[in-house]
């Protein structure tokens, strides 16, 4: 229900969201005037049941990254002085500096005790300090008080209805339950709903209780009226009562209010289209209010300068904090360099290369050029997943361009993912006999390191917000890449190219260009040495023992057998990059469809078979939102002036 107000439901929607305001003039009542809310979330500020945030950053320095993205022409003191009223209001002071973390302790850093951790209560609260930042048109929170305590409940409902007063904007809240005190200071109007989302009651909270009592439904004597709503509108456990009766109390409320309903409401005609401010007919662009213009990106070339170097200190700050991930990174590429040393010994260190280890030498370089793109890979699908709802709710209010985000986001992890591919090159340098130099295949690693990041942005970048499709989609795309990407040690044959398909694979897949240039630096003007003490018998153990490899007698020949005489280091590396700056690219598309996917206008459905008498359509329930907040306007306003939240059972 909420959702679809704030325009963010995933499902078809019937009607239009609007509310209305009549005219008095000189005590003459007018002709109402329609407005329009908007399905456009970048004006509704959406408290969401669930907590998105960087888990290695601490509350203060999210609040104070929030400002600035929402009011970037703000003086800074003003912003920290704002960030700091909101901690304090909402009792986040004495965790400000500590790190929110994640719902796994494995996102905590290792070093970090666990009070560094934000608990449960604490990020609810951070979620609605974040809404509060905005200076939106609209309020809508789902249960903003989940996870609080009474006390904490009480003062984040007195806070959301003190600034929907202050901005004179409509809040409508979605509790559970709340305490006796949030029902009698913090709530100005009701929407109470029945499972399927039938009304049974919409209008001011003072007159509530007198409504039921009417209808034969006292509330008893200290009775918390929040508690009392809730059991009404719900339908019990065959074991616990008669769920039969408690549908037909539900028929009976439903119904009770479509007959009061149609009474006491205005019908609100909307023939021909709804009339505007300036009295033109809607043409269904949407906006949260047709007379407010909508909130565009500020382009101006100090604060994008300003607003990428935030996104970049973000990124940055969420990398280098997590200091499980590096021991973990420094662990693999130490261990995994000296495996694989130990794997191929004909690979010998500090002896001239072996005809017999040309193959080796091959697989070598591939598994090295695995472990380093499998690695980058899976760290960068998973960061991004977690990061894509931030991104999506920021990107949604317009704050920043999906270009500056995936631009400050590869440029953060570049250092570090440099420095992880020359820790696990100097380590392979020392113990195995390659020949290319550390300059190279330590370029080389950090450009595949840079490639397969790129890779893992684009699929998650197309995957839904929940990140869960790109984390199970993620390995079996990289092993078909990886499969056909791969060198041959035997040798290849120019004369019989693979299919279509496969060429196409190849031209997608990161570890081919990287296993190229890495041969390429490995093998030319290489001599093989013989070895003379053992012989005959030695000299045939030491030839190539694979396909078009057994008649090599130097590198060059090595670099034909493998279909490479065409190729060189230099065009094998600009080919990566190119194919990093693709996937780029694709990672910027799929965030930018998706956005303006979030952003469409719902279509129209037709019309389910009439429910049975009492239950309410969606055109009710958009009825009773326009006529709730119609209340709410004070005279002379044209903006509501309170929350309305909504008591409801599902």
């Amino acid at each position: 229900f909420l959702s679809s107000l704030a325009g963010r439901s995933q499902h078809v929607v019937d009607g239009t969201v609007c509310y209305s305001m009549t005219k008095s003039t000189l005590g003459t009542e007018q002709a109402d005037e329609f407005y329009v809310l908007s399905p456009d979330p970048s004006q509704v500020a959406w408290v969401s049941q669930v907590d998105n945030f960087f888990s290695m950053l601490t509350p203060r320095e999210t609040l104070n990254l929030a400002a600035f993205l929402e009011l970037p022409h703000w003086d800074e003191n003003e912003r920290k002085d704002l960030v700091h009223i909101q901690l304090e209001s909402l009792g986040l002071l004495n965790v400000a500096d500590n790190y929110i973390g994640a719902d796994d302790d494995s996102a905590v850093p290792t070093f970090a005790s666990s009070q560094h951790r934000l608990s449960g209560g604490e990020k609810r609260r951070l979620t609605v300090a974040l809404e509060l930042l905005t200076h939106e048109l609209f309020l809508l929170a789902d249960e903003p008080t989940s996870g609080l305590d009474a006390s904490l409940s009480v003062t984040v409902m007195n806070l959301i209805r003190l600034q929907a007063k202050q901005r004179q904007i409509p809040a409508i809240c979605s509790l559970h339950q709340p305490r006796s005190s949030v029902w009698h200071t913090a709530i100005d109007y009701v929407i109470l709903m029945a499972p399927g989302g039938r009304v049974c009651y919409a209008g001011p909270r003072k007159d509530c209780l007198s409504y039921f009592s009417q209808l034969g439904f006292p509330c008893p004597q200290l009775t918390n009226p929040a508690e009392f709503l809730v059991d009404l509108v719900s339908i019990g456990d065959a074991r616990d009562g008669n769920p039969e009766k408690d549908r037909q109390r539900i028929h009976l409320l439903a119904a009770a209010f479509a007959t009061y309903q149609s009474k006491h409401w205005k019908d609100p005609s909307f023939v021909g289209g709804i009339t505007s401010s300036s009295g033109q007919r809607s043409n269904g662009t949407p906006s949260i209010l047709r007379k407010q213009p909508l909130r565009r990106m500020v382009v101006n070339t100090k604060l994008a300068l300003a607003r990428f170097g935030a996104l970049f200190r973000r990124s940055w700050r969420q990398n280098i904090r997590s200091q499980a991930l590096h021991l973990f990174r420094f662990c693999a590429s130490v261990g995994n360099a000296i495996l694989l040393a130990k794997i191929f010994p004909s690979v010998v260190r500090d002896s001239p290369p072996l005809a017999g280890s040309v193959a080796d030498r091959v697989a070598l370089l591939s598994f090295g050029a695995i472990n380093m793109a499998f690695i980058a890979f899976m760290k960068a699908v998973t960061i991004f997943s977690e990061e894509k709802p931030v991104v999506h709710r920021e990107q949604t209010r317009q704050q920043y361009s999906a270009l500056e985000y995936l631009t400050a986001k590869v440029l953060a992890e570049l250092p570090l993912d440099s420095f992880f591919a020359a820790v696990f090159t100097t380590v392979l340098k020392a113990t195995s006999g390659l020949c290319i130099s550390w300059g190279k295949v330590t370029g080389t690693f950090s450009l595949l390191t840079v490639a397969s990041a790129s890779l893992g942005f684009f699929i998650s970048s197309w995957s839904p917000p929940s990140g869960s499709l790109a984390l199970t989609a993620s390995v079996p795309i990289l092993v078909v890449l990886m499969v056909c990407g791969i060198i041959n040690p035997s040798g290849v044959d120019l004369n019989r190219p693979p299919p279509a398909l496969v060429q196409a694979l190849k031209a997608m897949s990161p570890f081919r260009f990287a296993i190229e240039a890495l041969c390429l630096g490995e093998y030319p003007g290489m001599e093989f040495h013989r070895d003379q003490k053992g012989g005959w018998f030695q000299t045939v153990r030491n030839l190539p023992r694979m396909g078009a490899m057994a008649m090599v007698q130097n590198g060059d020949q090595v670099i034909e057998a493998l279909g490479l005489q065409h190729q060189t280091y230099s065009n094998a590396m600009k080919e990566l990059a190119i194919l990093s700056v693709e996937f780029w690219g694709l990672s910027w598309l799929g965030l930018q469809v998706q956005q303006m996917w979030s952003r469409r206008r719902p279509s129209r459905r037709s019309k389910k078979a009439k429910q049975s008498k009492g239950d309410m359509d969606a055109d009710t329930v958009e009825h009773i939102i326009v006529e709730t907040i119609e209340d709410t306007l004070g005279e002379g306003n044209s903006r509501p002036l309170v929350n309305v939240p909504v008591v409801r059972r599902i």
